[in-house]
């Protein structure tokens, strides 16, 4: 009966503790993605187009993050990157706003611009 005893543990399903086979995070790919959504916001203020390449980026990033973290909670996931992925799911939610709104000025700026010409 021990070592049917043995065979059943599981040192994954003690706390704070994962399985070791688990999928890698990807806190930091998320932080790079969300980096370049923030660039794509600065670059939007001299030509309008890469707000849209930013909101693109920021959705992708939501996405994915919320599916790591579920994964995470799953214990499907490697949870040491939660915090990593925590804090890009809120930069890219940050991002998606700074982009939405620099995408708004500029179309806008265009239509009066538009408007005025004619």
């Amino acid at each position: 009966m021990a070592a049917d005893e043995a065979d059943d543990y599981k040192p994954w399903e003690e706390p704070g503790e994962f399985r070791r086979d688990c999928v890698s995070h990807r806190g930091p790919l998320l932080a790079r993605l969300v980096w370049f959504s923030y660039m794509c916001c600065i670059a939007a203020f001299c030509f309008a187009v890469p707000a849209v390449v930013g909101i693109l980026l920021a959705v992708t990033v939501i996405i994915m993050a919320g599916r790591d973290l579920r994964e995470m909670g799953a214990g499907r996931m490697d949870p040491r990157g939660e915090g990593q992925t925590e804090d890009a799911l809120h930069g890219a939610v940050g991002s998606l706003l700074f982009n939405g709104l620099v995408a708004a000025l500029a179309i806008l700026i265009i239509s009066v611009a538009v408007l005025n010409f004619h």
